[in-house]
Order: C-alpha cells, then sequence, then structure tokens
C-alpha cells in the first residue's frame, strides 16, 4: 500500500515551512496551500490507427475499475460489454453483450468490485444491476427498486450499498444487499440548486455527483455542479441519515454552471433541449469529477474555469476530519476532454482523455 496521505502532508509540510515568512503575512487565511504534486504516465490504453485491433480503439472510455492485482474492467461508451486488461495493459477478455437477458446490458452506467470479488454492472435503461465474477462468469442479476438512473455504487460493511442517481428529489439511497428496498434517501436536490433551477435539475440528472465512503461508514458527497462544499452524512442507531459535517473546499466560482442559447455560446459543455423553446448550452465553470477515499485521505478533484475561459483539473486535499490540506493543479484544456474515471488503493489516477484520440490514461503521483 502506498502511504498517500503521508506523502501529501509531507509536502505539505515542507511548503509550509518553506512558503512561512512570505505566506505569513500576506495570504489570504481562507486561501488554501498550493501542493507541489507531479504525475507521471505510466499507462495509455488507445490509439488513433484504424486498423488496430478493436480492444485497443475506443470512441470514448466512461468507467474503469480496479481489482487488487491492478487489472482494469473498462467500458467503452455505446458498448455493451467490458474489456479486460491486466496492470501492464495488456488485453485478457471482453465479457457482456447487448440485450436484456441475463448477463446482457443495454446502457452502462457504473462499475464496481464488492467485497465479494464481483464486478457489479449498473444498467439504467433496464434499471437493475448485474453481478459477474472477475474471470468473466455470469452470477445474478437484480432489479432496481423504482430508482432508475444509478450513476454510482459503493459498498458499505453492513451487507448495505450506496447508490447515486437523482430519484424521489434526493441524490443518495441505501438499499440492502440484493438491491430489493431503498432504506433511505438523503441529500435533497433543492440544496444542491442556485440561480438557474430549471436548468441545473436537468444537468443533475445526468451528473448527480459522487460519493466516498469514509472509513467510520459515513458517507461523503460532492456535488456534481460544485460550489466549494462537500457534505458528509452519517447513520444513526436508527437507520437514518443526517448531514453532520460540511467540509469546506474551494471553487472559484459562485454559480457552477450558466446557460445561453446554443448558437450563440463560446463553449457547448453539454446540450439542453426544452420543448417549444430551442437548444441551449450549459458551460460547466466548477465542475466536480469525483471524491475519494484513500489511505487515511479525502482526495476532491475538480474543474474550475479560469480567468482566460480554460478549464484547469485540480485535487483538493482533506483530512478524514474534513481539515484542509491543500490543492494541486493537475491540467489545462480548452474543452471538457478529461473525465476523472478512479483513483485506486495504490493511487493510481484514471483519466478519460479524448485529446488527439480517445484514450485512457494511468497517472502516478512522482514522490
Amino acid at each position: 500500500m502506498v502511504h498517500f496521505a503521508k506523502f501529501f502532508l509531507k509536502r505539505a509540510s515542507v511548503l509550509s515551512l518553506l512558503l512561512l515568512f512570505t505566506v505569513q503575512c500576506s495570504q489570504d487565511p481562507d486561501t488554501p496551500l498550493v501542493l507541489d504534486i507531479e504525475y507521471e504516465e505510466t499507462l495509455l490504453l488507445g490509439t488513433d490507427d484504424s486498423e488496430a485491433p478493436d480492444h485497443k480503439i475506443f470512441r470514448s472510455v466512461t468507467h474503469v475499475e480496479v481489482d487488487d492485482q491492478g487489472w482494469m474492467y473498462v467500458v467503452n461508451s455505446g458498448e455493451s460489454s467490458i474489456r479486460v486488461f491486466d496492470d501492464n495493459g495488456d488485453f485478457q477478455s471482453s465479457f457482456g453483450s447487448q440485450g436484456s437477458g441475463p448477463g446482457e446490458f443495454q446502457a452502462i452506467s457504473s462499475l464496481f468490485i464488492d467485497s465479494h470479488n464481483r464486478l457489479l454492472i449498473v444498467d439504467s435503461n433496464q434499471a437493475r444491476i448485474t453481478a459477474y465474477s472477475l474471470d468473466g462468469n455470469f452470477l445474478s442479476t437484480w432489479q432496481l427498486p423504482s430508482i432508475t438512473r444509478v450513476h454510482q455504487i459503493a459498498e458499505l460493511s453492513n451487507s448495505k450499498f450506496a447508490l447515486v442517481g437523482q430519484h424521489n428529489d434526493k441524490m443518495i439511497h441505501i438499499t440492502d444487499d440484493e438491491f430489493s428496498t431503498i432504506e433511505a434517501s438523503f441529500m435533497p436536490v433543492q440544496d444542491l440548486l442556485t440561480s438557474n433551477e430549471r436548468e441545473e435539475r436537468v444537468l443533475l440528472q445526468f451528473f448527480p455527483g459522487s460519493i466516498a465512503v469514509l472509513p467510520d461508514l459515513s458517507i461523503a458527497y460532492a456535488p456534481a455542479l460544485y460550489g466549494g462544499e462537500l457534505f458528509v452524512y452519517s447513520a444513526t442507531q436508527k437507520g437514518n441519515w443526517n448531514l453532520t459535517k460540511t467540509i469546506e473546499g474551494q471553487s472559484f466560482h459562485i454559480q457552477p454552471a450558466s446557460f445561453t442559447a446554443f448558437d450563440q455560446a463560446d463553449r457547448v459543455d453539454m446540450p439542453i433541449t426544452f420543448p417549444e423553446e430551442g437548444r441551449y448550452a450549459a458551460q460547466f465553470h466548477s465542475f466536480s469529477q469525483g471524491i475519494f477515499s484513500i489511505d487515511d485521505l479525502l482526495v476532491h478533484y475538480s474543474f474550475q474555469e479560469s480567468n482566460d475561459g480554460e478549464l484547469e483539473l485540480r485535487s483538493e486535499h482533506f483530512t478524514m476530519d474534513g481539515d484542509r490540506i491543500g490543492t494541486a493543479f493537475i491540467d489545462k484544456m480548452e474543452r471538457l476532454s478529461v473525465s476523472i474515471l478512479n483513483l485506486d488503493d495504490q493511487a493510481n489516477l484514471y483519466l478519460s482523455d479524448s485529446r488527439d484520440f480517445p484514450k485512457l490514461r494511468r497517472l502516478k503521483v512522482i514522490d
């Protein structure tokens, strides 16, 4: 196990000492420490060679889950199968197919490897979860209870799962281990809206945010339309989930997204159509890319629009108590061409990158 938290805490401490005299009098106390973190690319999957084997060509990598050996289970946009690569990036197999029968899919919206080493695959079109063994054998299928559009699944250690997706004006839902009953729902949609309520409600259907299960089994939630706050919910003995902490992060924008007529937009991050009104373009100014719990550290990734209109991919680092350690710059781009897919237990960061050609990249922090 890589001591991820120790690395960042050490780096933060060193920078604090080096900048002590120059920062102490001039830095805004609410401004987080800038962490000097560098990444190296350790793997790239994808090619622009149209003659390459099918498993090397991607339309867009939408999901990747990583097992204890570092093997990657990858979903390509528009496909209903899982591609399996070993930790060196060598293709091993694929499983699953298009359809509505056992072990078949129509629209894969999430992957998760549970404590029983089952790959759980969410199919939003069919409102169900299918389990495969890691070697590609079909195990079981469960129909989701009324909630249809699930974008993330996470496991609690008490035979319960958390599902992320908008349902009954809530964003997070707790189910039993057979996904038969929603036992609790929380994180009201209304609490996430700013001034463009109608448009933001549409966005939240497709971008409901993400969660990380913390060591004490509480749940940290990062809204996709990121206003600079992360929310921690904890369960009571009666099974109710209450907001127990708000973690103060950093957003450069009070308004996370804006909306303009489609033909007048400088940048289209997502098109939205309203009947009898026409098409609008959503521009993200502060857009969460995922929250992860790793090695006693909470890491949140987001895009922040800079003054020149470009999108900066940044990470925020917190202790498990919610104390902010600092922020780090990762990348910069003109359009939303990169998305964070996963951060595994070995601190490997997985990105979908459409620049030049669609690819999956694995990055590692340089210690």
